[in-house]
């Protein structure tokens, strides 16, 4: 995706795409997890393209490798004036790794898509642990500096409010602790992006027809960012497609 706006020692690439599902109002943007180095370039695509949900796929450290930064601490310097707050404003990465933990007892010692069919009775205790605290919310709001004097100012934004929601019990190249999170999460950041368009007032029938997008990410963006998009797009095209089929039943 090309940045509108950037520092001159940068370029205008950031690691994301739009995606969306034809003939849907939903957009999505899959991202890479920010790092330190791209903390900057995430809050500017988030401000230009209107974001006001995202959906955090990934712990911060998975396997002991850096998964993703945490983008989302309070900061007081540089070009963006970011401050999180809510109950779990600053969940310690303690938390993320018992949430991981428990989502590979869930899983078994294998893990793998077809594990999750083996022993399940074995396992309805384990996934059970593994949903408990799974899922951290956060409200962040963005804004950025102005840079000084003259027309630098005029390039300081308003405060964007942005809802975070963090699943932490889906552990890299493997499948969530219990599958029907994912549902529930698509449910979770569905109402999210309710909540954020009426904030707002935002005027589907403005846009072409379209929401605003929604900004899932996990490590790389690819795999778990790919199969939450995935799941959101097409439970949302079956519930239309059964709306239309009541209606004309009726």
């Amino acid at each position: 995706m090309r940045l509108k706006q950037h520092s001159p020692s940068a370029t205008d690439y950031v690691n994301a795409s739009h995606l969306s599902l034809l003939g849907s109002s939903k957009r999505f943007i899959a991202s890479q997890g920010p790092l330190p180095t791209t903390f900057r370039d995430f809050w500017q695509m988030c401000d230009q393209e209107h974001v006001g949900v995202v959906i955090m796929l990934t712990n911060l450290h998975e396997a002991g490798r850096e998964k993703c930064g945490r983008y989302w601490v309070t900061q007081r310097d540089g070009e963006w004036d970011v401050k999180v707050e809510g109950d779990a404003a600053h969940e310690e990465e303690d938390g993320e790794r018992l949430a991981a933990e428990k989502a590979s007892a869930a899983n078994g010692p294998a893990g793998g898509f077809f594990t999750a069919f083996e022993g399940k009775a074995e396992k309805d205790d384990a996934a059970a642990a593994a949903c408990k605290d799974s899922t951290v919310r956060r409200t962040i709001t963005v804004q950025r500096r102005p840079r000084g004097g003259g027309s630098d100012a005029e390039v300081m934004s308003q405060p964007r409010k942005i809802r975070h929601i963090q699943y932490r019990a889906w552990p890299d190249f493997d499948i969530p602790a219990e599958p029907a999170d994912v549902v529930s999460l698509v449910d979770e950041v569905d109402a999210a992006q309710r909540d954020y368009m009426r904030e707002v007032g935002w005027d589907v029938s403005a846009h072409g027809g379209l929401e605003p997008p929604i900004l899932a990410h996990c490590s790389a963006g690819v795999g778990r960012t790919g199969v939450f998009i995935m799941v959101s797009s097409l439970l949302a095209q079956l519930r239309q497609d059964l709306t239309a089929r009541r209606l004309s039943a009726a």
